[in-house]
């Protein structure tokens, strides 16, 4: 994964991450990161972001990067526009 950054027609700068695909299966989530996981996603169908953020906090370390885990975390960035870790 790495940072990359890139400029718009209208001279805004725009910055993502650029993902490195490999062809190895995802993990399943360990149970009591996925009731972490739904805990966090049932706090932001409530529009709790800091909750849903507690939720997440509670995931083991290892399991961060996770799709799952990064794309609650990206909704609850999208949520609160922000956008910066």
């Amino acid at each position: 994964m790495g940072l990359f950054t890139l400029l718009s027609g209208k001279g805004e700068c725009l910055i993502g991450l650029r993902l490195e695909v490999t062809n190895q299966p995802m993990k399943s989530l360990k149970r009591t990161d996925a009731l972490h996981l739904e805990a966090a996603e049932g706090w932001l169908d409530l529009d709790n972001q800091s909750e849903a953020e507690a939720e997440l906090n509670e995931i083991a370390l290892q399991t961060h990067k996770h799709p799952d885990v990064l794309e609650v975390r990206w909704k609850i960035s999208a949520r609160g526009k922000n956008f910066w870790p």
